[in-house]
């Protein structure tokens, strides 16, 4: 065998090994080699964890919109319910920043407070940046939004730390 035809038989090696297969293909081939563990209680836990944290967020949004609205102005209460899904947003991407084992023992007190607070600051930053824009400030497109989210990972943190021993 020359060195050419070596270096073609290579080749066409190397061609054969990234080629799909043609013909029929056996039975199994392609099948998963063994299945998943079924989950059997987790679909509950899961489906609850989710109501109570959908519920402490509506919740918050509501205490927070209502002393709004009743302490600065039916304006602001509209603020903070326009402000709602970022706020929102940002509390699940704090939340999932935190390993799931602090996830898991995070308190719904604790949840509700870092909901509050995130809500309770998300007018006053939206109207500042407004502010600023009418004074000739030129804010990044989702500044307001990108200060959420790393509020959120900072309470969803502060939150999880252990509560001092007394």
């Amino acid at each position: 065998m020359t060195q050419r035809e070596a270096v073609n038989s290579s080749t066409d090696n190397s061609n054969q090994r990234f080629r799909l297969p043609s013909g029929n293909i056996e039975q199994g081939r392609s099948q998963p080699k063994r299945s998943a563990p079924k989950r059997q209680g987790s679909q509950q836990q899961l489906l609850r964890r989710l109501a109570l944290g959908l519920a402490t967020f509506l919740i918050s949004l509501g205490v927070v919109a209502v002393v709004y609205g009743l302490a600065i102005s039916p304006a602001f209460r509209e603020l903070t319910l326009e402000n709602g899904t970022t706020a929102a947003v940002a509390l699940l991407i704090g939340c999932f920043t935190l390993p799931l084992a602090k996830r898991l023992t995070l308190s719904p007190q604790r949840n509700l407070m870092v909901c509050v607070t995130v809500l309770a600051i998300t007018p006053w930053t939206y109207q500042l940046g407004n502010q600023k824009e009418l004074a000739g400030v030129d804010l990044a497109t989702g500044f307001n939004f990108v200060f959420e989210i790393l509020l959120a990972v900072l309470l969803y943190r502060l939150a999880s730390l252990p509560a001092p021993k007394s």
